[in-house]
């Protein structure tokens, strides 16, 4: 009885473990994607640029000031 408990016990933590990864990666994907009119405004404006759009995923600064 001990033996198949422990079997249980470890087969549901690795399904745990492999649902959690998949949640994770899933996350991290959507975070380096993430692209948004408003995310590229601020983001450029920290880079002294007075625009900021997203095009094709990425975001694109304009009217920069570099000094």
């Amino acid at each position: 009885m001990k033996n198949i408990a422990m079997k249980t016990t470890v087969v549901l933590t690795i399904l745990l473990l492999s649902v959690l990864t998949a949640i994770n990666a899933d996350t991290m994907k959507k975070r380096s994607d993430y692209c948004s009119n408003d995310f590229c405004f601020f983001s450029c404006r920290r880079d002294r640029c007075a625009r900021g759009d997203c095009e094709n995923g990425k975001c694109v600064c304009k009217n920069c000031h570099l000094n």
